[in-house]
């Protein structure tokens, strides 16, 4: 079997079990670890700032092709869904700190928060042994879902899509 077509299974898996999740009791949710990590401006952000908004959360490193690979998509998400109440925040695993992330922010014109991570927050979530990963958040901070792979930009609209819907009806 190609890692295409697991790849794609276990993503609808995933799109399966955040269709079935969002559905559910919302209280009934994980609630994500909170943490406090510094921005590209040296400026100290907590996870639980961006409560309100849905939150997608990436872990990536700059060296990971497939973190990359959506970085293009993850901005254009961040572009047409931010007035809408959707965060993408971005956590940069790289060993090498600032001195690798600057430049390739700068590169990738990356608008979206880019916070340094750490190895009390990969130990937080899991270890993080697979970049990228992306937990999707409801506006309580509270984890609805998380993928271990690259997202298509597609995918990333529909959950995206789905999140805000379920904000709404809540309202």
């Amino acid at each position: 079997m190609s890692n295409t077509a697991t790849s794609r299974r276990s993503l609808f898996r995933m799109l399966g079990t955040l269709l079935a999740v969002s559905r559910g009791r919302a209280n009934e949710r994980p609630p994500a670890p909170d943490f406090q990590l510094l921005d590209i401006q040296g400026v100290k952000r907590k996870l639980s700032d961006f409560r309100g908004k849905v939150v997608l959360l990436n872990f990536w490193a700059t060296w990971c092709a497939p973190c990359r690979s959506e970085i293009p998509a993850l901005k254009r998400v961040h572009r047409d869904y931010q007035a809408r109440g959707l965060a993408v925040v971005s956590v940069a695993m790289d060993d090498r700190g600032w001195a690798a992330v600057t430049p390739f922010v700068t590169g990738f014109q990356v608008d979206y928060p880019v916070l340094l991570g750490n190895a009390a927050v990969a130990r937080q979530y899991g270890g993080l042994k697979t970049l990228p990963r992306t937990l999707f958040l409801d506006r309580d901070g509270r984890i609805v879902a998380s993928h271990n792979a690259a997202l298509s930009e597609t995918h990333l609209r529909k959950i995206a899509e789905t999140l805000l819907a379920e904000s709404r009806e809540t309202e």
